[in-house]
């Protein structure tokens, strides 16, 4: 499939997930993957990065790699720039949770809502917090 659609993808959500699934793409159709029990056997084919590259391309795929990127520079730049010792050890340990979360991904899915809603949930606790300690006046 990807090998067809090379630059942009087949569109998000057509292929390889439960969304692609439950609402029967029509790339399975065109694919013929209905006739397989491919829906019924696998339902999803467990690699993000796979998944990525068929639905958005490689285009879309340099473009989250770049999101990644820039997530990364943020965490490092407000590490480098706060005074407190917990921050920093936060802001560290989400930059490192970077690269479980790009491993994580190629046996499976980091579209996982328990993982990432967690993992931003500490990206708001550590701006919060950075955020109150300006206001208060404690750097």
């Amino acid at each position: 499939i990807w090998k067809d659609h090379p630059y942009w993808g087949v569109g998000p959500g057509m292929f390889g997930g439960i969304v692609a699934s439950k609402f029967f793409s029509p790339v399975y159709d065109e694919y013929n993957l209905l006739n397989k029990n491919y829906l019924k056997n696998v339902g999803g084919i467990e690699q993000f990065w796979f998944q990525l590259l068929t639905e958005m391309g490689i285009l879309g795929t340099l473009f989250f790699i770049t999101l990644i990127i820039i997530l990364f520079a943020v965490l490092y730049e407000l590490k480098k720039h706060t005074n407190h010792q917990d921050l920093k050890n936060l802001f560290s340990a989400l930059m490192v949770f970077i690269g479980c979360l790009v491993i994580y991904g190629l046996g499976s899915g980091i579209n996982i809502a328990s993982v990432l809603f967690t993992y931003c949930a500490f990206i708001g606790i550590g701006l919060g917090s950075l955020n109150k300690r300006s206001l208060d006046g404690d750097q």
